[in-house]
């Protein structure tokens, strides 16, 4: 992979106008990567989220739970109508987005009362219980059972806890 770095840069909002339409590029918060953009249509009231919502099964690589709440919290402020997920079926009202809320809270809180409790990071790792959502992501359909072990459940685990500790989640090196 070849890094590009790009021509224009924004800190929060960027926008851009398109005949009658105003296009705006939002920084909402971090999620899969620190630097998680939307595109907020606001006369439509329709954001795109890229891989910040990702339907049926959420993909939670190097994702902080605190910081990816945050983030689709300020999703939700927006007041859309429209979501359309970087992967999935298009959402037409928040419930989708609050259940991740509720996820990455619940498995934070867990996190949080595990070491509290004076377990290791290994052993509260493997106490955190996400049998509550599996269900619900997945509808116990067992192809979507796999994706849910592969992209929400093993990947969050190892983020949680590297969130805690300040790792950043993924370092980039660019080519010198």
């Amino acid at each position: 992979m070849k890094i590009t770095q790009p021509t224009i840069t924004f800190d929060d909002k960027l926008t851009v106008v398109s005949g009658n339409r105003s296009i705006e590029f939002m920084y909402l918060g971090d999620a899969n990567t620190a630097g998680d953009i939307v595109m907020w249509l606001p006369d439509e009231k329709v954001v795109a989220t890229g891989d910040i919502v990702v339907v049926p099964v959420p993909y939670l690589f190097n994702v902080p739970p605190r910081k990816f709440s945050a983030t689709l919290q300020n999703i939700n402020a927006l007041d859309y109508d429209i979501l359309v997920p970087g992967h999935g079926k298009i959402q037409r009202d928040t419930t989708y987005v609050d259940l991740l809320i509720e996820f990455a809270d619940t498995i934070a809180d867990q996190r949080d009362a595990l070491l509290a409790e004076g377990l290791s990071e290994e052993d509260a790792k493997a106490k955190l219980d996400f049998s509550a959502y599996e269900e619900r992501f997945t509808g116990g359909d067992p192809y979507l059972k796999f994706f849910f072990e592969a992209w929400s459940k093993r990947p969050f685990s190892a983020s949680v806890f590297k969130a805690l500790k300040g790792i950043p989640m993924v370092e980039i090196i660019p080519d010198e």
